[in-house]
């Protein structure tokens, strides 16, 4: 998919800063979706796996980096840095996510434990 929207040419001829903003956000849940596919293929257990959370990176910085260059090669289109960037700040953000979930539930379920479950029928006379 995202061969395939970096092969759209003239985009760049598009001029304006609420469409470069468009452009821009749409990299970060792309490259997330990247990163998060690529570790999800890599982890061999449900458990979290360091190795696998490098490996994702680097290859989502990899595919970043080849999705610009294949830019650059299409009519009207430019690499830009700062798409690298945004497109592996996302990738970081998720996986950051994933390395810290397990903890993120236990927070939750000691909240939940703590406060009860909030089950608006039971308050209900």
């Amino acid at each position: 998919m995202s061969v395939g929207l970096s092969s759209i040419p003239d985009v760049d001829s598009w001029n304006g800063p609420v469409v470069t903003t468009f452009f821009n956000v749409m990299h970060a849940p792309l490259f997330g979706a990247v990163a998060w596919c690529c570790y999800r293929t890599l982890a061999k257990d449900p458990e979290l796996s360091k190795p696998a959370l490098v490996l994702a990176f680097a290859a989502s910085l990899a595919y970043a980096v080849i999705d610009e260059w294949h830019q650059s090669f299409v009519a009207g289109r430019n690499a830009s840095m700062t798409d690298v960037i945004v497109d592996v700040t996302s990738a970081s953000l998720t996986l950051l996510l994933i390395a810290r979930w397990p903890a993120l539930r236990v927070v939750r379920l000691r909240t939940w434990r703590r406060t009860g479950p909030s089950d608006a029928s039971a308050e209900t006379p």
